[in-house]
């Protein structure tokens, strides 16, 4: 069971220490460098070290050429165990967050209830703006594209044929 203070711990905004550059799941590839490095230390986990020591590889394309994006620059991916690392936490992360939801819901199911019935209630002026923001959004939309498909069909439509004038000779 997770302890209070590590959900706390979750839910707390905690100041970042570096600027996020690539992420796996959410998680900084450096963090998880870092971690499958401690894991790996700890026994806990056997990333391979070529994965920890080159986490960033080119990308390549099916036939085997370097991956080059539209700017010019090479296309840059993470290694498959470090990926595979991170989804793994992440699943452990939301399983766990999951089984603190499901306990609180079990021995708190009346304060919860009532908490998503007010819930229902306060977002109820949001839904209902929304609503009509919607409507006049979607009508505005038809209306446009009624036109423009009206103006699309008079430009396809025949010019008709005029008759020459007939002028009276002398």
């Amino acid at each position: 069971m997770l302890t209070d203070s590590y959900i706390k711990g979750l839910v707390t905004p905690q100041p970042t220490k570096n600027v996020i550059k690539r992420n796996v799941k959410a998680f900084d590839v450096e963090f998880l460098r870092t971690f499958a490095i401690a894991q790996n230390v700890e026994g806990n986990t056997n990333i391979p070290l070529e994965a920890i020591g080159a986490p960033y590889r080119l990308a390549a394309n099916k036939d085997g050429t370097i991956k080059i994006s539209a700017s010019g620059k090479p296309s840059i991916r993470v290694a498959k165990e470090i990926v595979a690392f991170g989804t793994m936490i992440h699943n452990n992360i939301v399983a766990g967050i999951q089984a603190d939801t499901d306990r609180v819901f079990a021995e708190k199911k009346e304060a919860c209830e009532a908490m998503v019935a007010t819930s229902v209630k306060a977002g109820q002026p949001i839904i209902n703006s929304d609503e009509k923001k919607l409507a006049v959004a979607l009508k505005l939309y038809a209306e446009a594209e009624a036109a423009a498909a009206k103006a699309e069909a008079a430009m396809d439509a025949p010019t008709p044929a005029t008759e020459p004038e007939l002028v009276p000779v002398a």
